[in-house]
């Protein structure tokens, strides 16, 4: 009987051990994964860091000359809803994925209120849809014309100018997702 119980209490202590020296590996792996990785927010236990247009800017240019991916969602291609998705992901904002869903997100915003970080939406190739179907992210105001980020079927991840012939005609609307 006493070997039992002696067997029984190593056996509770072992599994102490076992758990405290696990909980550790896994802090430090926290830890190195917090220097060393972009994070996965749905996952990780590091804090989020605050949402400020100008960093997502700094971000999002981060991405210039990544190739379109019709449905890309990561650096590895991106199409305009996962370009805008992948980004504001980062700081913790979960936009649908879609385009016409993004359309929905936030408040509308007067062209003369719009404010770096603000969605820009636009009707796809149909120009008589009505349901937007290209997304950027407001990326400067330069002498009233607004720069705008975004992935584009033709150049990949790029700066457009909303007056440019293509997009003017295009223009449905922008979203402030954050104030």
């Amino acid at each position: 009987m006493s070997i039992l119980k002696f067997s029984f209490a190593t056996f509770l202590s072992l599994v102490s051990v076992s758990l405290a020296l696990s909980q550790h590996i896994e802090d430090s792996t926290v830890l190195k994964y917090h220097f060393n990785h972009d994070y996965n927010y749905d996952a990780d236990t590091v804090p989020k860091p605050p949402f400020h247009a100008d960093s997502l800017l700094r971000h999002a240019a981060k991405f210039i000359g990544t190739v379109y991916l019709p449905n890309g969602k990561e650096p590895g291609g991106f199409d305009c809803s996962g370009f805008t998705f992948y980004n504001f992901k980062r700081y913790g904002i979960y936009l649908p994925y879609y385009s016409f869903q993004q359309a929905e997100v936030g408040q509308p915003v007067a062209t003369t209120e719009a404010k770096k970080g603000d969605l820009i939406l636009f009707k796809g190739h149909d120009i008589n849809s009505v349901k937007a179907g290209h997304v950027g992210i407001v990326a400067d105001i330069i002498g009233g014309r607004i720069k705008f980020i975004h992935a584009s079927t033709s150049k990949g991840v790029k700066y457009d100018f909303i007056d440019a012939p293509y997009y003017k005609e295009r223009f449905m609307m922008i979203r402030r997702i954050i104030e």
